[in-house]
């Protein structure tokens, strides 16, 4: 628990957490901790993963952007931030593509370089993806009003436990569902979402 107020400097506890303030630092992670998962869940949708470990790599991300930022040299600390955390995820990607193994997306099987490298190239360029900024241009209600009008009810309830954390085992003992219903219905809801983003719905 943070011993600064929510209306803190942000400034101030940057300023701070660079010399070694916990509490400093824990107040600015409470503060962008809805921000860090809005572009963790836009890998999701496009990508597919892990939403966990896509969080945890984007919070990664924001401890170096904290480390890192200078007022007088970067832009703003939320666009420097997003930076930073844009950054990690795409370096996790890439390198569980380049290895073939489970990691944030999934388990990706190596095939010939020039496949290899043309998904790696689409991982990359992600931060301007119109699908991937339109996400994270949602609010969280505007984002769950929009998956709930798009997807079935099971659709939906299975997307909404696992982006709050729960596992597949945690849903289909919530939902008194099979593991492969849940997959099917997180699968499905993922492939509705991306195409209605794309067709700008």
């Amino acid at each position: 628990m943070s011993k600064y107020p929510q209306n803190a400097d942000e400034n101030l506890l940057i300023t701070l957490a660079q010399q070694g303030d916990s509490s400093a630092y824990d107040a600015l992670c409470a503060r962008y901790k809805a921000f860090i998962c809005k572009i963790a869940r836009s890998y999701f949708i496009t990508e597919g993963g892990d939403t966990n470990d896509l969080i945890q790599e984007g919070t990664i991300g924001f401890c170096k952007a904290v480390a890192d930022y200078r007022a007088e040299k970067n832009n703003s600390f939320p666009a420097y931030a997003a930076l930073c955390i844009h950054n990690r995820i795409k370096d996790a990607l890439r390198s569980a593509l380049r290895a073939g193994a489970a990691s944030a997306t999934g388990s990706v099987p190596i095939t010939d370089d020039a496949t290899n490298e043309e998904r790696i190239a689409s991982v990359i360029g992600y931060a301007d993806d119109p699908v991937t900024s339109y996400i994270r241009g949602e609010t969280d209600e505007a984002f769950f009003r929009k998956a709930e009008s798009e997807l079935s009810a099971r659709q939906f309830a299975v997307l909404k436990l696992y982006l709050d954390g729960f596992s597949y085992a945690e849903i289909a003992e919530e939902l008194s569902l099979d593991m492969k219903a849940v997959d099917n219905a997180l699968s499905a809801a993922k492939s509705k979402l991306k195409k209605s983003y794309k067709a700008g719905g």
